[in-house]
């Protein structure tokens, strides 16, 4: 036993050893390996970011205009050549950069292909990244120490500011050389960039202390702090002088081109430091390889010596041998020889040595224990900050659509603009659910017992689609039972989360020029309530049997072919079928392989007797035709259409253009011809539509509907499709085009709204987007406002004019939040025995408990983004002492 044990501590250490010399002999040699190759990658970095910045020059030179100008067309040169060198020189690196390339050159394509009028789709990104930065992210580098990985997050965050400062010197370099105003999407878009060119504070920097300090002390000089107040005042001058913003193209390519050159002095002293640590790293890797080198080479010459000292014992393992076989044979022969030998071994076991391992998994226990909690907590942070990014963008665009409908705007636009608004109610509504997220797990998902518009919810949230399907060239269809019921009670963002998911697989999954049908249609009703099926076909590529079975399970789609091709986690079913259930039904689904999918379930959902609906219009009159190029055609597109028209009394009838068209045939017209663009996309072909001796509507959509032109061609009225039961009764009055105000009822956001004149307000908020919303809200309903980017700056404008009846204050803004702001103001009343002014939170944070933690600081009452018109008007009611009208208040 000793023998073997002398054996067992002198071999199995070599042969670890050895193992052990190889596993870092082999892992030095790739660390060294790595970290030259890394060293090459920075020069690639530095190199993608100079092409990037070329060719964003260039491409800004060719959509400026020259005006026959020979100094522009100079420049353009040299930036062309000046991209085509760097280029080159990328290509002579070889390095697999062809991927970067392309996306680099993705923007110049662009800027031939899309109007700057939507910059963020010329950009081509969702993300402001540099395509440096992502091929940084991208490459396998060398786990290096915090500092280094610090210089090179710090790096890649100053090349995505780089980045952002060139797309914005793009953007508005652009709009200062033409007359064209910026449009309401690419001021958006420039907020975002904005936000990312801001300067790096590098004061979080863990980076070595000297070059800390060195970019510290660039960032803080009085010329670098005035150049960036210099820009921020151009930002606003140029967006508030539209005028008179050609004269300041100079002035803004001036002071932009300092910020850049300080933001490269930055970046060069980083790549330094980085290029002289790596070195210094690949010295030390080639150290190390010839140290493990050394230790497996003598573990090998000791491993050697010890097998033959093994050899040399051999006889004394073969007695050991028999040894071990001789206690096999005392288990039978002699128990008092086995139980002493039990003894022996059970000693040299050393039970003690069990216990610090228990120790050992009590203390892994613990330890994954708080992980879990720490885990805990930062999801709940995560979802929070989501919630309060995703909210903050969403005030703009519901307050402005809400705004634009004020302005005058056409049916089809506010039908736009409603669809906007319905969208993103929608995903704020997702974002709610995303924040209870513990809920759902624990299958606590809560559904909602409210009245909604059944009809409106269904055609919303199929109109999504709309710009999906024709890009695909597929037939959108939907078609709801006339019959039904309009007012119901339930959850209206779930239904519509579950036929998104529904509606989205179909387009996704349908090839193009397929169709997609989603039927909504009343299966039993009551005085009460009404089962209701809604189903959504496709005739895509369909399920197997096998796939059926599995569909409805967690993160699983088809197949993996499926999932690598059209993408998507696999959970959309699983959630729907679970809120389907939550609301008393069953998901289902009929499907074979290549003849597409049937997804249906049906609800039983009980009616809102509190709402009674205006009974549609009676056309029994009116004779309606439809008018198709052959015969062959059999759409579900047209089928609704006759079940539409024919459900409000019209007399429908089809029509052949071989009859229409036809010299010597005469035909009876209808009162009101319909004809559909897919079948009459040429100009000709359009104006014969037209002609016709009778009223004519063409049915449309948004990448046709830009080919009619209504000087030439005169219909008289034009639809976009999908076709609904109100889209019919706007084609039946076009022959007396006055019931169309009578029976539509457009809402107005600010009716009457002028009900606080005299009262002044101070709003704090870090958004220019946001507090540009705001001031027009308020002083569209009488009030005087003072703005203020942040808390610091509102408290210093309270302390200077106390004129303000009440205050509506941001949470989250930069130098000071609004809590602190708060709680300054009411310090100062209260030192200088000041009458209190109503402080109003304004914030996108709607986590459990937010309201009352800030009316526990100070403030008087709380409203969430986006921001309701009908709730500010009550607050400043509530807190002013202001009572409103009937007529001023929203209906």
């Amino acid at each position: 036993m000793k023998k073997l044990f002398k054996l067992f501590i002198t071999f199995i250490p070599l042969i670890i050893l050895i193992l052990m010399s190889g596993y870092f002999t082999k892992k030095s040699w790739d660390e060294y390996q790595s970290k030259k190759l890394f060293s090459s990658t920075l020069e690639n970095i530095k190199i993608l970011h100079a092409y990037e910045s070329a060719i964003v020059d260039e491409s800004l030179c060719m959509l400026l205009p020259n005006n026959n100008s020979q100094t522009i067309a100079d420049i353009c040169k040299k930036r062309t050549q000046k991209s085509a060198t760097i280029k080159k020189t990328l290509n002579t690196h070889n390095q697999n950069l062809k991927k970067w390339i392309d996306e680099i050159e993705l923007f110049k394509a662009n800027s031939l292909k899309y109007n700057v009028s939507d910059f963020q789709k010329l950009v081509g990104k969702e993300s402001l990244i540099s395509t440096a930065t992502s091929y940084l992210q991208g490459i396998d580098y060398p786990k290096y120490n915090v500092e280094v990985t610090s210089l090179l997050d710090t790096y890649g965050s100053l090349l995505n500011v780089l980045y952002a400062t060139n797309l914005e010197n793009f953007l508005l370099t652009y709009y200062l050389s033409h007359t064209t105003p910026i449009s309401t999407s690419n001021i958006i878009f420039w907020d975002k960039i904005i936000e990312n060119s801001n300067p790096i504070d590098f004061k979080h920097m863990k980076s070595i202390s000297s070059l800390k300090n060195e970019l510290i002390n660039i960032s803080q000089k009085p010329a670098v702090q005035k150049n960036l107040d210099q820009i921020d005042d151009m930002r606003i001058h140029i967006l508030t002088n539209f005028k008179t913003r050609n004269k300041d193209k100079v002035n803004w390519i001036q002071i932009l081109a300092k910020k850049a050159k300080i933001l490269k002095q930055q970046s060069s002293l980083i790549s330094q430091a980085l290029y002289q640590k790596i070195e210094k790293d690949i010295e030390t890797a080639l150290l190390y390889l010839i140290f493990y080198i050394s230790i497996l080479f003598l573990s090998m010459i000791a491993l050697f010596y010890a097998y033959k000292s093994y050899k040399e014992n051999a006889l004394q393992d073969t007695s050991l041998n028999k040894f071990l076989h001789q206690i096999k044979v005392l288990d039978s022969q002699n128990n008092t020889e086995v139980s002493s030998l039990e003894n022996i071994l059970k000693d040299a076991k050393r039970k003690e040595n069990i216990f610090p391992h228990i120790y050992a998994y009590f203390k892994r226990l613990n330890e994954r224990c708080h992980s879990a909690e720490e885990e805990a907590k930062s999801k709940s942070n995560f979802l929070s900050t989501l919630s309060h990014e995703i909210r903050t963008p969403l005030n703009g665009i519901i307050g402005f659509s809400k705004l634009l409908k004020d302005i005058g705007v056409t049916q089809d636009q506010e039908e736009f603009l409603s669809l906007i608004e319905g969208s993103s109610k929608n995903l704020i509504a997702i974002v709610n659910d995303v924040l209870d997220l513990s809920k759902i797990n624990a299958d606590k998902m809560e559904i909602e017992n409210v009245s909604f518009n059944i009809v409106e919810t269904v055609e919303s949230t199929v109109a999504t689609f709309t710009q999906q399907a024709v890009q695909k060239d597929i037939e959108l269809g939907v078609f709801i039972d006339p019959f039904l019921s309009h007012y119901f009670l339930g959850d209206a963002t779930k239904l519509s989360q579950i036929l998104t998911n529904l509606i989205s697989n179909a387009v996704k999954f349908t090839n193009p020029y397929g169709k997609v049908n989603i039927f909504v249609q009343c299966i039993r009703h009551t005085k009460d309530d009404a089962e209701i099926k809604f189903a959504v076909s496709d005739d895509g590529i369909g399920l197997s049997q096998e796939q059926i079975k599995n569909i409805f399970n967690p993160f699983t789609q088809a197949s993996k072919s499926t999932s690598n091709k059209y993408g998507g986690t696999g959970l959309g079913l699983t959630i729907s079928r679970k809120m389907v259930e939550l609301m008393g039904g069953k998901l289902e689904v009929k499907s074979q392989v290549d003849k597409g999918a049937n997804f249906y379930f049906t609800l039983k959902l009980t009616k809102d007797q509190d709402k009674i609906f205006e009974a549609y219009p009676n056309f029994e009159n009116l004779s309606v035709g439809l008018a198709l190029p052959v015969k062959s055609i059999k759409r579900q597109l047209d089928t609704n259409l006759k079940l539409y028209l024919e459900h409000l009394g019209a007399n429908f009838s089809i029509y052949y253009y071989e009859d229409l068209f036809a010299d010597d045939v005469y035909v009876a017209l209808p009162d009101i011809m319909i004809f559909d663009h897919h079948y009459a996309r040429l100009s000709g072909e359009l104006d014969q539509c037209a002609s016709l001796d009778c009223k004519t509507v063409i049915l449309t959509d948004g990448s046709l509907h830009s080919r009619i032109n209504p000087n030439r061609h005169h219909f008289d009225d034009i639809i976009f499709t999908p076709m609904s039961l109100h889209k019919c009764i706007r084609i039946l009055t076009v022959t007396h085009k006055q019931d169309i105000e009578t029976y539509s009822q457009p809402s107005k956001t600010l009716e009457n709204v002028a009900s606080f004149t005299g009262l002044h307000a101070l709003v704090a908020d870090d958004n220019l987007i946001n507090r540009k919303l705001i001031n027009i809200i308020l002083e569209k309903i009488g009030l005087r406002v003072t703005l203020a980017s942040d808390g610091l700056e509102a408290l210093k404008k309270y302390q200077e004019d106390r004129s303000y009846d009440i205050i509506f204050m941001d949470i989250q803004m930069p130098i000071m939040d609004g809590v602190k702001a708060t709680q300054s103001i009411v310090t100062y009343e209260k030192e200088n025995d000041l009458p209190h002014i109503p402080i109003i939170a304004l914030t996108a944070n709607v986590a459990t408990g937010d309201k009352e933690y800030y009316l526990a600081e100070g403030m008087d009452d709380y409203a969430t983004k986006p921001l309701e018109i009908h709730i500010i008007k009550s607050l400043i009611s509530k807190h002013c002492g202001v009572s409103l009208t009937s007529d001023n208040k929203e209906k």
